[in-house]
């Protein structure tokens, strides 16, 4: 049987556009950042949108299905197998969001939201807590992140400081591989992509970190409750919003005028977790030296327990 579950269809006045234009929404889960997404996304729009959950992994059924629902414009949050109809259906722009592939870099009815900062400056204010870190740990699935991997890299070696990965290819790995990292590495950076972000995966790297007290800096925004350190991500709401602005634009241009979707440093979260934090002997100094980076960066700071 598909997978293919009709969540909502949601009609309203159509005062956005002259003509009823139609947007679909697919969605692997209601995850909590899918959720935020969409309701950012669906706050702005007086249009038609159509919300789909699909589970299955086969590329060519979805793609028919798409075809099938004739949209004037797709948005897909997450893991989805949309490549096949990005590749057949090259009129139709792809809004996608919280997914990663090179192969979404070639295509030019593809329109990627990205919700962080460069990978040098991210990893720059973990230093500022951490002056002594040496060697990063970092996983990841090279399917999906080789690029933010080699920025990773990258950034390190600008900052005198090594890269220890882990490349996995389930979920499962992390539960397997993660303790070859014990005393090996100083700190951990999350590289968020379609494997690493499985429950499973989260669980695993979490648990390891508490055990040893490694120090965890994540771009993703709900991850302080799992134990990171600091977190420095957009509010998926605030992009949703974003993600509208630019559908609104493609449609009624009738083109792409920019491939890229992101939010600006001031419109970033900085989050710390005072309970993550106290395992490690941290000076006023370099806590107020993070404070004040975040604070002449626009972020908007936020302490917790």
């Amino acid at each position: 049987m598909k997978k293919l579950v009709l969540l909502a269809v949601c009609l309203f006045s159509t005062q956005a556009f002259s003509a009823g234009f139609e947007i679909l929404v697919i969605q692997k889960n209601a995850s909590e950042f899918s959720q935020r997404f969409i309701s950012g996304f669906s706050s702005k729009s007086n249009e038609k949108i159509t919300v789909l959950k699909y589970t299955e992994n086969k590329g060519k059924q979805l793609s028919k299905e798409i075809q099938k629902i004739s949209p004037d414009l797709v948005l897909s949050i997450g893991d989805i197998p949309i490549y096949t109809a990005i590749s057949e259906l090259p009129s139709v722009p792809f809004i996608v969001t919280n997914s990663y592939s090179l192969d979404f870099e070639n295509r030019s009815n593809v329109i990627l939201v990205e919700d962080r900062l460069p990978i040098f400056e991210e990893i720059s204010m973990l230093k500022l807590l951490f002056p002594n870190i040496k060697t990063i740990g970092t996983m990841y699935n090279p399917d999906y992140a080789s690029k933010p991997f080699a920025e990773l890299e990258q950034a390190a070696k600008r900052l005198n400081m090594k890269i220890a990965p882990l490349k996995i290819s389930s979920e499962n790995d992390v539960g397997t591989y993660v303790s070859s990292f014990k005393g090996k590495i100083d700190a951990f950076y999350y590289i968020s992509d379609n494997t690493t972000t499985n429950p499973k995966a989260i669980d695993a790297l979490y648990a390891f970190t508490k055990e040893n007290a490694i120090p965890v800096l994540s771009t993703q925004y709900n991850h302080i409750a799992e134990g990171a350190i600091l977190s420095i991500s957009s509010d998926p709401i605030d992009l949703g919003a974003r993600a509208w602005e630019r559908a609104y634009q493609t449609i009624n241009d009738g083109k792409i005028s920019n491939r890229k979707i992101h939010l600006s440093p001031n419109e970033l979260n900085l989050s710390i977790s005072m309970s993550s934090m106290a395992p490690f002997k941290i000076s006023d100094t370099a806590f107020l030296a993070l404070l004040n980076q975040a604070t002449d960066k626009g972020f908007t700071v936020t302490i917790k327990k």
